[in-house]
């Protein structure tokens, strides 16, 4: 396998006041996003086969499932897949894509 599209850093941080570890996660995601945008700048190949349309940080992904956006369910559910989709043709999220058209 090659090397990582991104780098995942957990900070443990002791919380005294409260008495408890605070837990948080960030990704690295420059070169994914670079990535992701040589891939929208590629001519189209043959679209008879399936074609990457994105690529997502999983920590932007676990905050869509907080929002009730869950990638792991556009298989099974039509509402979601097309919440999904809706969520990465959106203007704001167009680094994810690889794919420069409409997806979904």
């Amino acid at each position: 396998m090659g090397p990582s599209l991104f780098m995942k850093t957990t900070k443990i941080i002791k919380d005294v006041a409260g008495q408890q570890l605070v837990f948080r996660t960030s990704d690295d995601v420059g070169d994914m996003l670079a990535s992701n945008k040589r891939e929208q700048n590629e001519p189209a190949k043959d679209l008879s086969m399936r074609r990457k349309v994105a690529s997502v940080p999983t920590v932007i992904l676990d905050a869509w499932i907080q929002e009730g956006i869950d990638y792991r369910q556009i298989q099974k559910d039509p509402a979601m897949r097309k919440k999904f989709f809706a969520r990465l043709n959106d203007p704001e999220f167009k680094f994810f894509k690889t794919h420069p058209g409409h997806i979904g």
